[in-house]
């Protein structure tokens, strides 16, 4: 729970509506997935210009993982206006 309290913190301070931030935590065995679903246009704040941003976030995370022993995958979401969620995160 600390890895998915701390990217919420970090990517609500990187866009416009925060409260509407939320970070989905998935476990399979022993490696653990987390979306990060922000408000559509929103998701190039997160994302950074050239991908600067989100590999930072992912360092991070890996590092706080690595010590924790897990395996993580961070990806980037845009919520959608009612026909799904766009994937728009960068490797």
């Amino acid at each position: 729970m600390v890895i998915q309290d701390a990217l919420q913190l970090m990517v609500q301070g990187l866009v416009d509506h925060e409260d509407m931030v939320s970070i989905e935590e998935t476990t399979t065995g022993a490696f653990t997935s987390y979306e990060i679903l922000v408000e559509p246009g929103e998701a190039r704040m997160v994302i950074g210009r050239g991908g600067s941003m989100i590999k930072r976030i992912r360092l991070w995370a890996y590092a706080a993982a690595t010590k924790q022993g897990k395996r993580i995958k961070v990806t980037v979401r845009e919520r959608g206006n009612g026909n799904g969620e766009t994937e728009v995160t960068s490797s």
